[in-house]
């Protein structure tokens, strides 16, 4: 794990549950978009849990007995995280959901263990210490210049991609989540989803429509089956895919609508005739 060097120079970590609930948090919370977590959809970073199992996941022994956190500095401890700004909090009627803040890459350091020339203050004040006795190694000098060229020609490529990704208002990942948060608000009941449901979402949220598009044809499925029975419900997102696998696209109904007009044109032509 990455540990920000504002982490160890803060008064947070002079607090051992700051740290411990610090690293818990980090080392739980999502690796990517969409995780589904009881009712909550996650994003990248974020982790859900209550005070409660805080307390219990962290335990401690206190002499040769074991010890808890008091719910009072769970709190207080959560605070001083998010005030030093590696948290940020949302609260919810059963605990929080956590956001953890991205840590920075650390910066290279030469062979002399000083940072290169172009490295300014500000960047030598945020980065984390390495110690690398292997950096006196003979050759190791050419070994970084190979690993910085590689480093500077994969950012070159990330940017190229950034800039194609920018004209793109949704991602796949912000569809797919957008897409199962309206699923599992609609349908009501269970939040989880089986692998087989989440790859229909999937197949769903690929669909050429747009995002408000797809909500609307959900919403008007899911309106269609209340018209016998007022508390029936969609179960499976499988559902939702045959009809829209059945469902024609709005370029191919005006093409046949197009169609139809022009052949009735053309009869009434005749008719004139």
């Amino acid at each position: 794990m990455k540990i920000e060097k504002e982490l160890l120079q803060s008064q947070v970590f002079f607090h051992p549950e700051d740290v411990r609930i610090y690293l818990w948090i980090a080392g739980h919370a999502a690796v990517k978009d969409g995780v589904v977590l009881g009712h909550r959809v996650l994003k990248k970073g974020q982790f859900v849990q209550s005070i409660s199992k805080i307390r219990e996941n962290l335990w401690f022994y206190s002499g040769n007995k074991k010890d808890e956190y008091s719910n009072s500095r769970i709190q207080r401890s959560i605070k001083r995280l998010e005030k030093a700004g590696l948290l940020m909090t949302e609260k919810f009627k059963h605990g929080y959901v956590f956001t953890v803040r991205e840590a920075r890459d650390p910066q290279p350091l030469d062979v002399t263990g000083n940072e290169g020339e172009e490295a300014d203050t500000e960047k030598h004040e945020n980065r984390a210490d390495i110690f690398l006795p292997s950096r006196l190694e003979s050759g190791l000098g050419e070994r970084c210049d190979r690993v910085e060229n590689k480093k500077k020609i994969v950012k070159k490529v990330e940017k190229e991609k950034k800039k194609t990704l920018t004209t793109l208002t949704n991602t796949m990942a912000d569809r797919l989540t957008l897409i199962t948060e309206h699923f599992l608000v609609r349908r009501g009941g269970s939040f989880s989803l089986s692998p087989v449901d989440q790859m229909a979402l999937e197949k769903i949220s690929l669909h050429e429509m747009t995002v408000d598009e797809l909500k609307a044809f959900m919403d008007e499925q899911f309106e269609k089956v209340k018209v016998h029975e007022p508390n029936a419900t969609i179960h499976s997102p499988k559902y939702l895919l045959k009809a829209l696998e059945r469902r024609e696209s709005p370029g191919v109904r005006i093409d046949k609508l197009d169609e139809m007009l022009e052949r009735l044109e053309e009869s009434l032509k005749d008719y004139d005739n």
